[in-house]
């Protein structure tokens, strides 16, 4: 959930930048076409610049220097029972909620999608449908607004127009059908659906409906007259049924795109073009790009690595990524192992796959607990399939933070591995494991102990 956290908020702080950029510079200039295709490549790349890793210089080996060793954390053996004990409450947590809510949007808005969509395809299946050379001419009776989508014109047969003023309106339309537009709201349709609860996908979605119009007008205007084109656009606002998903005439503002008509034959600096490029730079070597190593600092590794001459020495050393393996203060969970235990018991299920396949053995979980405590880097480095390698991993992501471990007194991240046994038995013989297992810890808390998650066959 953390790592989801963060992938938003860099991917808010991107789309923030690239959206005020926007604003600042390229809002109020003539440049439609590259508006358009800026608008669209920056939304849908503060989306990707996050997830991209790109390294900038690999350390050689110095990434391995800390060896095979590993930091197993000592674990009570855990009894998962069968559905009927199943504790419910464990499942109202935070993140559910939030995931809970995030689903909910996404319903909603796929259902406000489909329904829009489902309106065009009855408006086309109803209505009369005549074809031009580029498009289809469906009269929509009223029903819906002049507008197009895709190959499709939409025209309402019940406005009082002359036939001047309809031919401008059509030529508007024309336009959108030519240059496109449908797949950019269709887009920003779908944005909306993933994103519904980002405020800027909003206002990208504003800005790109504009430029959408302006650029229509603009077409438009080269075989109309501007001042009869104006006056056309300003007699008559649209106050009728709004449908987000098609292009209509009355769509944008009314004095914005006649101020953006003055502008047609005017050209936007070049220089204002080419700011877009080292502002794309800068995000990219911030959000995707690996930290760059210093040269020295991998010199000073390896040295490091070269003069230790024990085990021991060397499992004290971090790798190339700052993480130890062995700290002085080894990390614990906040509340203690044994709280930490409980977690894993009320959270962790055994798969209903592996249960069927009658799948047991044990999966080798690895994580760091970074300075701050979260538990990030959640991986199987050994399992056994059948859904309890993403089990554990689950259950290890979702965990709460712990106290970091420290070196020389500073927090530092330290790498650890976890292994829990799936076994399919039950019974008195369960109880009799977790009874010997407490005891055990209780006893003697430096030895090493892993998980047990027992399950029934169905």
């Amino acid at each position: 959930m953390n790592h989801l956290l963060i992938y938003v908020l860099e991917s808010s702080i991107c789309l923030g930048v690239f959206y005020l950029f926007y604003v600042m510079v390229l809002h109020d200039q003539p440049s439609h076409q590259y508006n358009r295709f800026y608008l669209l490549a920056t939304s849908c790349l503060s989306f990707i610049l996050p997830l991209l890793k790109v390294p900038i210089l690999l350390g050689e080996g110095v990434g391995n220097m800390a060896g095979t060793y590993q930091n197993y954390i000592l674990l009570d053996p855990t009894v998962l029972s069968d559905a009927k004990s199943m504790d419910w409450t464990s499942l109202i947590t935070w993140q559910n909620v939030l995931l809970l809510l995030y689903v909910s949007g996404v319903l909603l808005s796929l259902t406000l999608f489909l329904k829009q969509s489902t309106r065009l395809v009855r408006a086309v299946k109803k209505n009369r449908v005549t074809s031009r050379k580029d498009y289809r001419l469906v009269y929509t009776q009223g029903e819906l607004p002049t507008s197009s989508c895709f190959s499709y014109l939409f025209w309402d047969n019940t406005q009082q127009l002359t036939s001047k003023e309809a031919e401008q309106i059509i030529a508007h339309e024309e336009a959108h059908i030519r240059q496109k537009h449908s797949y950019d709201v269709f887009y920003m349709a779908i944005l909306k659906i993933f994103f519904w609860f980002h405020p800027l996908v909003y206002l990208y979605e504003k800005a790109l409906i504009d430029v959408h119009e302006f650029a229509a007008d603009a077409s438009a205007l080269r075989q109309q007259h501007p001042g009869s084109y104006a006056k056309l656009l300003t007699r008559k606002l649209f106050d009728g049924l709004q449908l987000s998903l098609v292009n209509h005439f009355y769509k944008s503002r009314t004095l914005k795109r006649i101020k953006m008509m003055h502008l047609t034959n005017q050209k936007t600096p070049r220089y204002k073009l080419l700011l877009a490029i080292p502002l794309f730079l800068a995000l990219f070597f911030t959000f995707s790009c690996e930290p760059e190593e210093d040269i020295s600092k991998l010199d000073e590794l390896k040295s490091q690595y070269d003069q230790a001459t024990t085990a021991e020495e060397r499992m004290q050393l971090s790798d190339a990524d700052e993480v130890y393996m062995v700290v002085e203060n080894q990390p614990e969970p906040e509340g203690g192992i044994k709280e930490f235990y409980q977690y894993i018991a009320q959270n962790m299920k055994y798969p209903l796959q592996a249960r069927q396949m009658g799948i047991e053995g044990k999966v080798f979980v690895q994580f760091v607990v970074d300075e701050y405590g979260e538990i990030t880097e959640v991986q199987s480095i050994k399992g056994i399939g059948a859904g309890c390698d993403a089990e554990a991993v689950r259950v290890l992501e979702s965990a709460p933070a712990w106290n970091p471990g420290t070196q020389k007194g500073k927090a530092v991240k330290v790498r650890m591995v976890m292994p829990i046994t799936f076994s399919l038995e039950g019974g008195n013989k369960v109880e009799e494991k977790k009874v010997e297992g407490l005891s055990k810890l209780e006893n003697d808390k430096n030895n090493l102990e892993e998980i047990v998650a027992v399950g029934y066959k169905p």
